[in-house]
């Protein structure tokens, strides 16, 4: 596994397995929707246990997810693809080795079929600079004050998933 908020033009470290290699390029290059889509296919077939870690990983440290359940196979896919969007390694970096390798087999082989690994053979394994302000999809609309708000229960007009 890499280092944790690795900077984008930091070379990977040698230790990452081939998957995971794969898979992280899936992460940086991939449409979302098709991303969305090989996560939500790969993380149905990884055990209950696996699904779980992702969801403990997306709650600790995306702070989002708290009223979900493994079995939210589509949410936890959304939450996993659009916290990698924002801040490359937000999921990634902090999963355990082994559950690591588990989604990056699964996602990885949806995204061979999904026909989404054109380009890897010439990919140098470095990341692309992380998104601006300025980006148009950066943010999407996430207030952190009414989020944080939300975690702790004092926003009005509730919350329901």
């Amino acid at each position: 596994m890499w280092p944790r908020r690795r900077p984008h033009d930091e070379p990977v470290s040698e230790e990452e397995s081939p998957a995971a290699r794969r898979y992280r390029y899936l992460l940086r290059t991939a449409p979302i929707e098709p991303l969305k889509d090989v996560h939500r296919s790969g993380l149905a077939t990884l055990a209950a246990e696996d699904r779980q870690a992702v969801l403990t990983t997306i709650q600790s440290e995306l702070m989002s997810g708290a009223r979900l359940t493994p079995e939210h196979v589509d949410e936890v896919s959304r939450l996993t693809v659009m916290g990698e969007r924002r801040r490359a390694g937000a999921v990634i970096s902090h999963l355990p080795a082994d559950v690591l390798q588990h989604l990056a087999l699964a996602v990885g082989d949806a995204g061979a079929r999904a026909g989404l690994l054109e380009g890897y053979d010439d990919w140098d394994g470095n990341d692309p600079p992380p998104p601006t302000d300025e980006d148009s999809d950066y943010r999407s609309g996430f207030d952190t004050v009414r989020h944080y708000d939300i975690v702790q229960g004092r926003a009005e007009g509730g919350f329901s998933i």
